[in-house]
């Protein structure tokens, strides 16, 4: 700077000294500071925890259908068995098959009941079941 020799031209001013503090120096942070670690685990935990409840909910409702799929098809196959006992309870509720299943046990007709036509004139040859022994 410019030294004052009696110059008033020149007015005098003093040197700006640095300041000088003292400071530490910082280190560069590595990491998170632990309320944020802490913060970060705990987001994660409710994450994992969500994502299980959301799968468990999940496997739940593919069991369930899967059990629905099961009586669903064992409905559909009691059906099929009672369409077919249906059928043959009718076919064995007939009037001819019972008719036929009766002459094949020996049951005899009386003459009065006997359907015309049915060919069984020769009634003496067969016991009947009217509790009489007029055939023996």
């Amino acid at each position: 700077m410019r030294e004052y020799r009696g110059n008033t031209a020149v007015a005098y001013q003093p040197e700006p000294q640095q300041k000088v503090t003292a400071q530490r120096e910082r280190k560069p942070a590595y990491g998170l500071p632990p309320g944020e670690k802490l913060l970060y685990l705990v987001s994660v935990i409710i994450c994992a925890a969500l994502a299980t409840a959301v799968l468990s909910l999940y496997a739940k409702a593919a069991e369930i259908n899967m059990k629905v799929q099961q009586v669903e098809q064992k409905t559909a196959e009691l059906q099929e068995t009672n369409q077919a006992l249906k059928q043959q309870k009718k076919q064995l509720k007939s009037g001819d098959r019972i008719r036929q299943f009766a002459e094949n046990q020996g049951m005899v007709l009386a003459e009065k009941n006997r359907p015309k036509g049915s060919g069984q004139e020769n009634v003496k040859n067969r016991p009947s079941m009217t509790g009489g022994a007029e055939g023996l």
